[in-house]
């Protein structure tokens, strides 16, 4: 898959007889990104490069009718599927948010510049997101859980894929 793309939807269901999809949209803002024109479908090393010819939404999700794809069965097949776009036609966020796939893989140091490990994933809690860090030192095996809000995410830097964190006591006991 290629590196400059960003997964903005799962497919995970069809509608109707006419080949459409229905669509978890994966961000934390339900009409970003909805009115697709051009898209990669992908599922590993499958991929499908399409225009999206309709485009509505119903109860959260995205109802997409792909050009290529005209009965129920063809959509039923692209179950599981990820729509892709280039990260350079994402819409730009607000400061200080950040979009997931940016985020993992991000070195975290603390302010001292202690490496405590690297994001493998991002936990969604409803008021705030927390990044789960796989520890890189031997005095903290595992997995530390970091909330992600102001007061402790002080630095990110997405170039150079580094979060700086001042942690509170007690976050690492």
């Amino acid at each position: 898959m290629e590196r400059d793309l960003a997964a903005v939807g799962k497919i995970i269901g069809v509608k109707g007889l006419k080949g459409e999809v229905k669509v978890q949209p994966l961000s934390d803002n339900f009409h970003r990104h909805k009115n697709l024109k051009r898209v990669k479908i992908i599922s590993g090393e499958k991929e499908l490069d399409t225009e999206v010819e309709k485009s509505t939404t119903v109860k959260g999700f995205w109802i997409l009718k792909f050009k290529d794809v005209n009965s129920r069965e063809e959509a039923d097949k692209l179950r599981g599927y990820y729509i892709m776009i280039p990260k350079a036609e994402r819409e730009e966020l607000p400061v200080d948010h950040y979009y997931m796939d940016d985020i993992i893989g991000s070195s975290v140091f603390e302010e001292d510049g202690d490496k405590l490990g690297k994001v493998i994933n991002i936990i969604e809690t409803g008021s705030n997101d927390v990044y789960v860090v796989k520890s890189e030192s031997p005095d903290l095996p595992g997995e530390i859980l970091i909330p992600a809000l102001k007061d402790i995410i002080k630095e990110v830097d997405l170039e150079e894929k580094k979060i700086v964190v001042n942690l509170p006591d007690g976050l690492l006991d």
